[in-house]
């Protein structure tokens, strides 16, 4: 997914999960698979790429047990208001 999007610009990924893309348009923020790490840094993370010019943002879930849901349910707003 992040390669193709990449092809119309800077492109940008949060997430748990190592992304081995090799290109400058590609920034890569890594967070702890833990919903209080995502709570705690994923507006920051969404700042920073937004700082970089990035024209997309891939942003990986997390498990919705716990405090997970209430992350992705905001994550899953915010994504919403931006189509």
């Amino acid at each position: 997914l992040c390669k193709d999007l990449l092809q119309n610009g800077p492109v940008g990924f949060i997430g748990h999960t190592r992304v081995a893309i090799d290109n400058p348009n590609f920034t890569e923020i890594e967070l702890k698979n833990d919903a209080g790490e995502y709570a705690r840094s994923i507006y920051s993370a969404l700042r920073e790429l937004d700082e970089r010019g990035a024209h997309a943002i891939v942003v990986e879930g997390i498990s919705e047990e716990g405090e997970g849901a209430a992350v992705m349910d905001r994550l899953r707003r915010a994504a919403s208001k931006s189509e």
